[in-house]
Protein backbone atom coordinates (compact mmCIF):
# COMPACT_ATOMS: atom_id res chain seq x y z
CA UNK A 1 0.00 0.00 0.00
CA UNK A 2 1.21 3.72 0.30
CA UNK A 3 3.46 3.06 3.15
CA UNK A 4 5.57 0.33 1.41
CA UNK A 5 7.92 3.21 -0.23
CA UNK A 6 10.35 0.01 -0.73
CA UNK A 7 8.48 -1.47 -3.54
CA UNK A 8 7.43 1.78 -5.56
CA UNK A 9 11.34 3.24 -5.08
CA UNK A 10 12.34 -0.43 -6.53
CA UNK A 11 10.48 -0.26 -9.28
CA UNK A 12 11.31 3.26 -10.65
CA UNK A 13 14.91 3.21 -9.76
CA UNK A 14 15.50 -0.25 -9.02
CA UNK A 15 17.01 -0.40 -13.03
CA UNK A 16 19.21 2.61 -13.05
CA UNK A 17 22.32 2.06 -14.52
CA UNK A 18 25.12 4.06 -12.62
CA UNK A 19 28.50 1.85 -13.07
CA UNK A 20 27.70 0.11 -9.84
CA UNK A 21 24.89 -1.32 -8.30
CA UNK A 22 26.09 0.09 -4.71
CA UNK A 23 25.30 3.68 -6.43
CA UNK A 24 21.77 2.13 -7.84
CA UNK A 25 20.61 1.23 -4.26
CA UNK A 26 21.67 4.45 -2.58
CA UNK A 27 19.79 5.64 -5.66
CA UNK A 28 16.83 3.66 -4.28
CA UNK A 29 17.04 4.76 -0.69
CA UNK A 30 17.68 8.33 -1.87
CA UNK A 31 14.13 8.18 -3.61
CA UNK A 32 12.70 6.48 -0.53
CA UNK A 33 13.62 9.10 1.48
CA UNK A 34 12.49 12.36 -0.30
CA UNK A 35 8.97 10.81 -1.23
CA UNK A 36 8.67 10.58 2.88
CA UNK A 37 10.17 13.94 4.04
CA UNK A 38 9.17 17.27 2.13
CA UNK A 39 11.87 19.76 0.98
CA UNK A 40 14.33 19.23 -2.12
CA UNK A 41 17.34 20.00 0.68
CA UNK A 42 18.97 17.13 1.26
CA UNK A 43 20.36 18.44 4.48
CA UNK A 44 16.50 18.92 5.18
CA UNK A 45 16.17 15.29 4.20
CA UNK A 46 18.36 12.97 5.88
CA UNK A 47 19.15 14.07 9.35
CA UNK A 48 21.56 11.25 10.02
CA UNK A 49 25.07 12.64 9.06
CA UNK A 50 26.19 9.31 7.34
CA UNK A 51 22.98 9.39 5.20
CA UNK A 52 23.18 12.52 4.08
CA UNK A 53 27.38 12.22 3.09
CA UNK A 54 26.34 8.99 1.30
CA UNK A 55 23.58 11.22 -0.64
CA UNK A 56 26.00 14.01 -1.85
CA UNK A 57 28.53 11.46 -2.76
CA UNK A 58 26.02 9.77 -5.10
CA UNK A 59 25.26 13.14 -6.55
CA UNK A 60 28.81 13.45 -7.14
CA UNK A 61 29.39 11.20 -9.41
CA UNK A 62 29.74 11.55 -13.07
CA UNK A 63 27.69 8.66 -13.68
CA UNK A 64 25.05 9.97 -12.02
CA UNK A 65 22.72 12.23 -14.87
CA UNK A 66 19.58 13.23 -15.06
CA UNK A 67 19.45 10.55 -18.11
CA UNK A 68 20.86 7.90 -15.66
CA UNK A 69 18.45 8.39 -13.22
CA UNK A 70 15.63 8.27 -14.89
CA UNK A 71 15.82 5.85 -17.82
CA UNK A 72 14.53 2.87 -15.85
CA UNK A 73 11.59 4.63 -14.86
CA UNK A 74 10.46 6.58 -18.12
CA UNK A 75 11.31 2.46 -19.91
CA UNK A 76 9.17 1.03 -17.48
CA UNK A 77 6.19 3.85 -17.81
CA UNK A 78 6.07 3.35 -21.45
CA UNK A 79 5.99 -0.44 -21.12
CA UNK A 80 2.73 -0.14 -18.92
CA UNK A 81 1.20 2.38 -21.60
CA UNK A 82 1.48 -0.32 -23.70
CA UNK A 83 -0.69 -2.53 -22.25
CA UNK A 84 -4.50 -2.48 -23.74
CA UNK A 85 -6.39 1.04 -22.81
CA UNK A 86 -6.21 4.92 -23.65
CA UNK A 87 -3.12 6.85 -22.64
CA UNK A 88 -2.93 10.64 -22.63
CA UNK A 89 0.91 11.86 -23.00
CA UNK A 90 0.64 14.86 -21.88
CA UNK A 91 3.34 17.52 -22.47
CA UNK A 92 4.35 20.95 -21.18
CA UNK A 93 7.65 23.35 -20.30
CA UNK A 94 8.68 24.53 -16.83
CA UNK A 95 11.61 26.11 -15.61
CA UNK A 96 13.58 25.49 -12.74
CA UNK A 97 14.95 28.78 -11.18
CA UNK A 98 17.29 29.68 -8.52
CA UNK A 99 17.76 32.80 -7.69
CA UNK A 100 20.78 34.33 -6.59
CA UNK A 101 22.78 31.46 -7.57
CA UNK A 102 25.08 33.16 -10.34
CA UNK A 103 27.95 31.14 -9.43
CA UNK A 104 26.30 27.78 -9.46
CA UNK A 105 28.07 26.38 -12.59
CA UNK A 106 26.64 25.58 -15.57
CA UNK A 107 22.96 26.80 -14.87
CA UNK A 108 21.96 29.19 -17.94
CA UNK A 109 18.91 32.31 -18.14
CA UNK A 110 15.38 31.42 -16.88
CA UNK A 111 14.02 34.81 -16.82
CA UNK A 112 14.48 38.56 -17.76
CA UNK A 113 15.76 39.30 -14.31
CA UNK A 114 19.09 37.42 -14.40
CA UNK A 115 17.77 34.74 -12.85
CA UNK A 116 19.58 31.17 -13.33
CA UNK A 117 18.10 27.70 -13.94
CA UNK A 118 17.46 25.26 -16.35
CA UNK A 119 14.48 24.19 -18.58
CA UNK A 120 12.32 21.05 -18.20
CA UNK A 121 10.39 19.46 -20.78
CA UNK A 122 8.27 16.11 -19.57
CA UNK A 123 5.36 13.69 -21.01
CA UNK A 124 3.19 12.84 -18.67
CA UNK A 125 1.62 9.36 -19.08
CA UNK A 126 -1.93 8.63 -18.30
CA UNK A 127 -4.42 6.04 -18.31
CA UNK A 128 -7.66 7.64 -19.28
CA UNK A 129 -11.71 6.32 -19.09
CA UNK A 130 -13.92 8.20 -19.84
CA UNK A 131 -17.32 7.22 -18.69
CA UNK A 132 -19.70 5.64 -22.38
CA UNK A 133 -22.02 7.77 -21.99
CA UNK A 134 -20.60 11.13 -20.22
CA UNK A 135 -16.37 11.45 -21.08
CA UNK A 136 -16.79 14.86 -18.47
CA UNK A 137 -17.10 11.71 -15.64
CA UNK A 138 -13.63 9.86 -16.27
CA UNK A 139 -11.38 8.17 -14.32
CA UNK A 140 -7.61 8.72 -14.55
CA UNK A 141 -4.86 6.89 -13.72
CA UNK A 142 -1.11 8.69 -13.85
CA UNK A 143 1.06 6.26 -14.89
CA UNK A 144 4.40 8.44 -14.63
CA UNK A 145 6.82 10.09 -16.51
CA UNK A 146 6.98 8.63 -20.13
CA UNK A 147 9.67 10.99 -20.87
CA UNK A 148 11.58 14.33 -19.52
CA UNK A 149 14.42 16.32 -21.24
CA UNK A 150 16.05 19.26 -19.60
CA UNK A 151 18.82 21.60 -20.93
CA UNK A 152 20.07 25.10 -20.72
CA UNK A 153 20.15 27.87 -22.69
CA UNK A 154 23.02 29.23 -23.76
CA UNK A 155 23.86 32.94 -22.04
CA UNK A 156 26.90 33.45 -24.57
CA UNK A 157 24.63 33.63 -27.87
CA UNK A 158 22.04 36.20 -28.40
CA UNK A 159 19.98 34.87 -31.36
CA UNK A 160 17.60 38.41 -31.63
CA UNK A 161 19.42 39.19 -35.26
CA UNK A 162 19.31 35.47 -36.57
CA UNK A 163 17.28 35.70 -39.69
CA UNK A 164 13.95 33.18 -39.54
CA UNK A 165 15.08 31.23 -42.45
CA UNK A 166 18.68 30.21 -40.56
CA UNK A 167 16.73 29.94 -37.20
CA UNK A 168 14.34 27.04 -38.94
CA UNK A 169 17.60 25.36 -40.77
CA UNK A 170 18.96 25.58 -36.70
CA UNK A 171 18.76 21.84 -35.24
CA UNK A 172 18.98 22.62 -32.05
CA UNK A 173 15.65 24.59 -32.10
CA UNK A 174 13.75 24.48 -28.64
CA UNK A 175 10.10 23.90 -30.43
CA UNK A 176 11.74 20.45 -31.49
CA UNK A 177 11.22 19.30 -27.91
CA UNK A 178 7.17 18.80 -28.65
CA UNK A 179 6.50 15.32 -29.48
CA UNK A 180 9.85 13.99 -29.24
CA UNK A 181 9.56 11.23 -26.92
CA UNK A 182 6.38 9.88 -28.71
CA UNK A 183 8.95 9.55 -31.19
CA UNK A 184 11.74 8.23 -29.16
CA UNK A 185 9.51 5.62 -27.68
CA UNK A 186 8.51 3.84 -30.59
CA UNK A 187 4.70 4.72 -30.01
CA UNK A 188 2.22 2.33 -28.56
CA UNK A 189 3.07 -0.46 -30.16
CA UNK A 190 0.06 -3.09 -31.52
CA UNK A 191 -0.87 -4.19 -28.28
CA UNK A 192 -4.48 -2.89 -28.62
CA UNK A 193 -2.83 1.06 -26.54
CA UNK A 194 -4.42 4.24 -27.95
CA UNK A 195 -1.84 6.95 -27.08
CA UNK A 196 -2.78 10.79 -27.45
CA UNK A 197 -0.81 13.65 -27.32
CA UNK A 198 -2.77 16.67 -25.03
CA UNK A 199 -0.32 19.87 -25.35
CA UNK A 200 -1.51 23.59 -25.08
CA UNK A 201 -0.85 26.74 -27.40
CA UNK A 202 3.02 26.49 -27.12
CA UNK A 203 3.14 23.03 -29.04
CA UNK A 204 0.90 24.43 -31.89
CA UNK A 205 3.35 23.74 -34.36
CA UNK A 206 3.04 22.10 -37.76
CA UNK A 207 5.44 19.01 -37.88
CA UNK A 208 3.95 18.20 -34.15
CA UNK A 209 1.23 16.56 -35.97
CA UNK A 210 3.29 14.57 -38.26
CA UNK A 211 5.56 13.61 -34.75
CA UNK A 212 2.37 12.11 -33.98
CA UNK A 213 1.41 10.08 -37.18
CA UNK A 214 4.79 8.64 -36.85
CA UNK A 215 4.68 7.17 -33.63
CA UNK A 216 1.23 5.83 -34.24
CA UNK A 217 -0.53 9.12 -31.72
CA UNK A 218 -3.69 10.90 -31.51
CA UNK A 219 -3.75 14.51 -30.45
CA UNK A 220 -5.48 17.19 -29.10
CA UNK A 221 -3.34 20.35 -29.29
CA UNK A 222 -4.74 24.04 -28.43
CA UNK A 223 -4.70 26.06 -31.38
CA UNK A 224 -2.57 29.37 -31.21
CA UNK A 225 -1.99 30.39 -34.87
CA UNK A 226 -4.80 31.31 -36.83
CA UNK A 227 -3.49 29.32 -39.54
CA UNK A 228 -3.90 29.00 -43.61
CA UNK A 229 -6.64 26.55 -45.20
CA UNK A 230 -5.85 25.11 -48.56
CA UNK A 231 -5.91 27.44 -51.80
CA UNK A 232 -9.20 26.06 -52.71
CA UNK A 233 -10.51 26.79 -49.13
CA UNK A 234 -9.26 30.70 -49.50
CA UNK A 235 -9.38 31.33 -45.86
CA UNK A 236 -8.51 31.05 -42.46
CA UNK A 237 -9.18 29.05 -39.96
CA UNK A 238 -10.86 31.85 -37.30
CA UNK A 239 -13.25 33.13 -40.22
CA UNK A 240 -14.17 29.53 -41.09
CA UNK A 241 -14.90 28.52 -37.47
CA UNK A 242 -16.56 31.53 -36.77
CA UNK A 243 -19.43 30.24 -39.97
CA UNK A 244 -20.18 26.69 -38.57
CA UNK A 245 -23.38 26.46 -36.68
CA UNK A 246 -23.16 25.33 -32.69
CA UNK A 247 -23.17 22.30 -32.37
CA UNK A 248 -24.60 22.25 -28.40
CA UNK A 249 -23.93 23.31 -24.79
CA UNK A 250 -22.81 21.98 -22.18
CA UNK A 251 -22.10 23.57 -18.28
CA UNK A 252 -19.03 22.25 -16.36
CA UNK A 253 -17.27 23.11 -12.88
CA UNK A 254 -14.27 25.51 -13.52
CA UNK A 255 -11.57 24.88 -10.63
CA UNK A 256 -10.65 28.05 -9.37
CA UNK A 257 -7.09 28.92 -11.03
CA UNK A 258 -4.54 32.09 -10.92
CA UNK A 259 -6.64 35.35 -10.26
CA UNK A 260 -9.92 32.82 -11.44
CA UNK A 261 -12.84 31.97 -8.76
CA UNK A 262 -14.47 28.57 -9.33
CA UNK A 263 -17.76 29.00 -11.43
CA UNK A 264 -19.90 27.42 -13.34
CA UNK A 265 -19.56 27.97 -17.17
CA UNK A 266 -22.08 27.51 -20.09
CA UNK A 267 -20.01 26.22 -23.31
CA UNK A 268 -21.10 26.24 -26.84
CA UNK A 269 -19.28 23.66 -29.50
CA UNK A 270 -18.77 24.24 -33.01
CA UNK A 271 -16.70 21.56 -35.04
CA UNK A 272 -15.83 21.21 -38.86
CA UNK A 273 -13.07 19.47 -40.84
CA UNK A 274 -10.48 21.41 -42.53
CA UNK A 275 -7.50 20.76 -44.91
CA UNK A 276 -4.19 23.03 -43.52
CA UNK A 277 -2.50 24.63 -46.04
CA UNK A 278 1.46 23.53 -45.10
CA UNK A 279 3.81 26.26 -44.03
CA UNK A 280 7.15 26.86 -46.02
CA UNK A 281 9.89 25.46 -44.40
CA UNK A 282 13.89 25.85 -46.02
CA UNK A 283 14.89 22.82 -47.79
CA UNK A 284 11.93 20.83 -46.16
CA UNK A 285 8.73 20.46 -47.85
CA UNK A 286 5.37 19.58 -46.04
CA UNK A 287 2.44 18.40 -47.19
CA UNK A 288 -1.06 20.36 -46.24
CA UNK A 289 -2.54 18.40 -42.90
CA UNK A 290 -6.15 17.14 -43.09
CA UNK A 291 -7.90 16.97 -39.41
CA UNK A 292 -10.86 18.64 -37.25
CA UNK A 293 -11.35 21.61 -35.14
CA UNK A 294 -13.37 22.22 -32.28
CA UNK A 295 -13.85 25.21 -30.85
CA UNK A 296 -15.16 25.46 -27.45
CA UNK A 297 -16.32 29.23 -26.23
CA UNK A 298 -18.00 30.41 -22.83
CA UNK A 299 -21.08 32.21 -23.13
CA UNK A 300 -23.26 33.89 -20.85
CA UNK A 301 -20.10 35.02 -18.96
CA UNK A 302 -19.82 37.95 -16.56
CA UNK A 303 -18.26 40.60 -17.24
CA UNK A 304 -15.23 39.81 -14.70
CA UNK A 305 -14.82 36.75 -15.92
CA UNK A 306 -12.00 35.87 -18.66
CA UNK A 307 -14.21 33.38 -20.70
CA UNK A 308 -13.26 29.95 -21.58
CA UNK A 309 -12.54 29.96 -25.73
CA UNK A 310 -10.54 26.86 -26.82
CA UNK A 311 -9.92 25.75 -30.28
CA UNK A 312 -8.78 22.50 -30.06
CA UNK A 313 -6.59 20.57 -33.03
CA UNK A 314 -7.18 16.97 -33.51
CA UNK A 315 -7.45 13.69 -35.39
CA UNK A 316 -9.82 12.17 -33.11
CA UNK A 317 -13.41 11.42 -34.87
CA UNK A 318 -15.88 14.54 -34.17
CA UNK A 319 -19.01 13.19 -35.89
CA UNK A 320 -20.93 13.20 -32.99
CA UNK A 321 -21.67 15.29 -29.61
CA UNK A 322 -20.38 12.61 -27.46
CA UNK A 323 -17.12 12.52 -29.86
CA UNK A 324 -17.05 16.00 -29.44
CA UNK A 325 -17.21 16.07 -26.01
CA UNK A 326 -14.52 13.09 -25.35
CA UNK A 327 -12.17 15.83 -27.06
CA UNK A 328 -12.90 18.31 -24.52
CA UNK A 329 -12.56 16.00 -21.50
CA UNK A 330 -9.76 14.93 -22.68
CA UNK A 331 -8.08 18.76 -23.25
CA UNK A 332 -9.56 19.60 -19.83
CA UNK A 333 -7.12 16.40 -18.35
CA UNK A 334 -4.57 18.86 -19.09
CA UNK A 335 -4.32 20.30 -15.96
CA UNK A 336 -2.60 17.07 -14.24
CA UNK A 337 0.64 18.20 -15.37
CA UNK A 338 0.52 21.67 -14.13
CA UNK A 339 -0.25 19.64 -10.92
CA UNK A 340 2.91 17.85 -11.57
CA UNK A 341 4.73 21.10 -11.65
CA UNK A 342 3.29 22.59 -8.40
CA UNK A 343 4.09 19.48 -6.89
CA UNK A 344 7.87 19.67 -8.12
CA UNK A 345 8.18 23.02 -6.73
CA UNK A 346 6.39 23.35 -4.04
CA UNK A 347 6.13 19.91 -2.89
CA UNK A 348 9.22 18.32 -3.01
CA UNK A 349 11.02 21.72 -3.10
CA UNK A 350 13.37 21.43 -5.91
CA UNK A 351 14.23 24.82 -6.57
CA UNK A 352 14.88 24.82 -2.66
CA UNK A 353 17.75 22.90 -3.28
CA UNK A 354 21.72 24.30 -2.40
CA UNK A 355 23.72 22.35 -4.86
CA UNK A 356 26.61 24.09 -6.51
CA UNK A 357 26.80 22.52 -10.29
CA UNK A 358 23.94 21.99 -12.60
CA UNK A 359 24.28 18.04 -13.36
CA UNK A 360 23.85 17.78 -10.14
CA UNK A 361 20.71 19.69 -9.80
CA UNK A 362 19.39 18.41 -13.20
CA UNK A 363 20.28 14.55 -11.25
CA UNK A 364 17.95 15.83 -8.30
CA UNK A 365 15.24 17.23 -10.97
CA UNK A 366 14.88 13.76 -12.78
CA UNK A 367 14.35 12.12 -9.01
CA UNK A 368 12.04 14.61 -7.54
CA UNK A 369 9.83 14.94 -10.74
CA UNK A 370 9.47 10.94 -10.32
CA UNK A 371 8.14 11.50 -6.78
CA UNK A 372 6.06 14.37 -7.79
CA UNK A 373 4.35 12.34 -9.88
CA UNK A 374 3.63 9.85 -6.84
CA UNK A 375 2.57 12.87 -4.93
CA UNK A 376 -0.32 13.37 -8.36
CA UNK A 377 -1.13 10.11 -8.37
CA UNK A 378 -2.27 9.99 -5.01
CA UNK A 379 -4.60 12.43 -5.08
CA UNK A 380 -6.09 10.96 -8.45
CA UNK A 381 -6.71 7.48 -6.63
CA UNK A 382 -8.01 9.23 -3.54
CA UNK A 383 -10.77 10.59 -6.21
CA UNK A 384 -11.31 7.15 -8.11
CA UNK A 385 -13.95 4.86 -7.44
CA UNK A 386 -11.58 2.23 -6.95
CA UNK A 387 -14.01 1.06 -3.78
CA UNK A 388 -13.19 -3.05 -3.61
CA UNK A 389 -12.34 -4.56 -0.24
CA UNK A 390 -9.09 -4.66 0.84
CA UNK A 391 -8.50 -7.97 2.92
CA UNK A 392 -6.03 -7.88 6.28
CA UNK A 393 -2.93 -8.94 3.77
CA UNK A 394 -2.93 -5.59 1.65
CA UNK A 395 -2.64 -3.49 4.72
CA UNK A 396 -0.39 -4.22 7.14
CA UNK A 397 -0.99 -4.75 10.79
CA UNK A 398 0.42 -1.46 12.25
CA UNK A 399 -1.22 0.67 9.82
CA UNK A 400 -4.68 -0.78 10.50
CA UNK A 401 -4.16 -0.29 13.71
CA UNK A 402 -3.41 3.14 13.62
CA UNK A 403 -5.63 4.63 11.06
CA UNK A 404 -8.73 2.85 13.29
CA UNK A 405 -7.37 4.54 16.43
CA UNK A 406 -6.81 7.78 14.93
CA UNK A 407 -9.77 8.07 12.24
CA UNK A 408 -12.10 4.84 13.21
CA UNK A 409 -12.95 2.46 10.54
CA UNK A 410 -14.44 3.02 7.69
CA UNK A 411 -18.28 2.02 7.51
CA UNK A 412 -17.83 0.82 4.15
CA UNK A 413 -14.51 -0.88 5.04
CA UNK A 414 -10.93 -0.89 3.90
CA UNK A 415 -10.40 -0.23 0.18
CA UNK A 416 -7.71 1.85 -2.08
CA UNK A 417 -9.82 4.80 -1.64
CA UNK A 418 -10.90 4.94 2.01
CA UNK A 419 -7.51 3.75 2.87
CA UNK A 420 -6.20 7.52 1.37
CA UNK A 421 -9.25 9.58 2.26
CA UNK A 422 -7.94 8.00 6.04
CA UNK A 423 -4.11 9.06 5.25
CA UNK A 424 -5.38 12.40 4.52
CA UNK A 425 -7.53 12.81 7.40
CA UNK A 426 -4.01 12.87 9.71
CA UNK A 427 -3.19 15.34 7.53
CA UNK A 428 -5.98 17.97 8.25
CA UNK A 429 -8.71 16.64 5.75
CA UNK A 430 -12.22 17.17 7.53
CA UNK A 431 -14.07 14.65 5.23
CA UNK A 432 -17.10 16.48 5.46
CA UNK A 433 -19.07 15.84 2.01
CA UNK A 434 -19.10 19.62 1.25
CA UNK A 435 -15.24 19.31 1.51
CA UNK A 436 -14.67 17.38 -1.63
CA UNK A 437 -12.22 14.54 -2.13
CA UNK A 438 -8.89 15.62 -0.65
CA UNK A 439 -5.19 17.21 -2.31
CA UNK A 440 -1.98 15.80 -2.80
CA UNK A 441 -0.53 18.56 -0.09
CA UNK A 442 -3.32 16.81 2.25
CA UNK A 443 -2.32 13.11 1.74
CA UNK A 444 1.25 13.76 1.95
CA UNK A 445 1.26 15.11 4.89
CA UNK A 446 -1.13 12.93 6.21
CA UNK A 447 1.16 10.22 5.07
CA UNK A 448 4.48 11.73 6.37
CA UNK A 449 2.77 11.60 9.91
CA UNK A 450 1.67 8.09 9.98
CA UNK A 451 4.83 6.90 8.80
CA UNK A 452 6.02 8.31 12.27
CA UNK A 453 2.91 6.54 13.98
CA UNK A 454 3.97 3.45 12.00
CA UNK A 455 7.91 3.37 13.07
CA UNK A 456 7.12 4.07 16.50
CA UNK A 457 4.11 1.39 16.98
CA UNK A 458 6.33 -0.76 15.47
CA UNK A 459 9.15 0.32 18.04
CA UNK A 460 7.00 -0.44 20.93
CA UNK A 461 6.08 -3.60 19.56
CA UNK A 462 9.67 -4.88 18.78
CA UNK A 463 10.58 -3.72 22.56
Amino acid sequence: MVTDRDLWAEAHFGKAKLGDKRRTQRLVRLAKQFAAVPGGTITGVFPDWAEMKAAYRLLDGDEVSHGSVCAGSFEQVQSTCRSPGVYLMIEDTTAASFPMREAAGGLGPVGEDYTRGFWLHSTLAVRWQGHPEDPYEDQSQLIGLAGQSVWVRDITKSRRKEKKADRLRRQDRESARWGQTLVASGGPGIGGAQWIYVADRESDIYEVFARCGQSGCHFVVRSAHDRALTKMDQQYLHDALAAAVPLGRRSIDLPAGKGRAARCATLEIRAMRVQLRAPRRPGTPLADQQLNVVEVREIEASADADPVHWILLTDLPTDTLPELRKVVAIYRRRWLIEEFHKALKSGVGLEKSQLAEARKLMALAGILSIVACFLVGLKLHARSDDALPLDETQVDHATRVILEKKVGRPKEGWSYQTILVAIARLGGHIGRRSDGPPGWQTIWRGWQRLLLLVEGFRLASDG
